[in-house]
């Protein structure tokens, strides 16, 4: 991390990294100031909200991160069902890369926080959309119904944090092989939605 970067941003990267390793509840804002390199006051002049302030501009910061490396991956192939295919594919490939895996997904942060905070529950929920929908967009770009291409944006999406978490649990990557091989059934094969 550069030390010429704002505080803010230093500050807001590193809560992100951290919140996404560690968990939002094993993650301390002294932890956070002292990995960022940010003068100590900074943290509350910037998020005067504290720690739950923090997460949920970290949680945008990571739901934006991750749409533009969705959209940038899904617009190198034409056919929506082979670019989705080969997303979930390249992510399995590259589950042997714990940084790679955690910042894919905003699920494990979900799972911790929903019951306990409606700030970030509604933060995780709005990634959790706006991912569907570059998957809806992708569908309905080359032809799908806008609402089954929606309905499908949320099957995808759901399918990919459910194969993250199992194949984390698992420590391998078939669930998200799995994924990767059923998308062009659900999505070819005319599956009712």
């Amino acid at each position: 991390m550069k030390a010429e970067q704002p505080a803010k941003n230093r500050i807001l990267i590193t809560a992100a990294k951290l919140f996404q390793q560690q968990g939002y509840h094993a993650t301390g804002l002294n932890q956070i100031v002292a990995e960022s390199g940010a003068p100590k006051g900074s943290l509350y002049y910037y998020f005067p909200g504290g720690k739950e302030e923090l997460a949920v501009a970290a949680i945008g910061l990571i739901r934006d991160e991750i749409e533009g490396r969705l959209r940038k991956f899904l617009s190198t192939i034409d056919d929506p069902v082979e670019a989705i295919r080969a997303l979930i594919g390249q992510m399995a490939r590259e589950f042997d890369q714990p940084e790679y895996i955690i910042h894919c997904t905003v699920s494990l942060l979900t799972l911790e926080v929903s019951l306990v905070s409606e700030p970030l529950r509604r933060a995780c929920m709005e990634s959790g959309e706006a991912w569907e929908r570059v998957f809806a967009e992708k569908l309905e770009q080359s032809g799908y119904d806008g609402e089954r291409a929606r309905k499908l944006g949320v099957l995808i999406q759901s399918m990919i944090d459910g194969a993250m978490i199992a194949s984390l649990g698992k420590g391998d990557i078939e669930p998200l092989r799995c994924v990767a091989e059923q998308i062009p059934l659900i999505l070819r094969g005319g599956a009712c939605i």
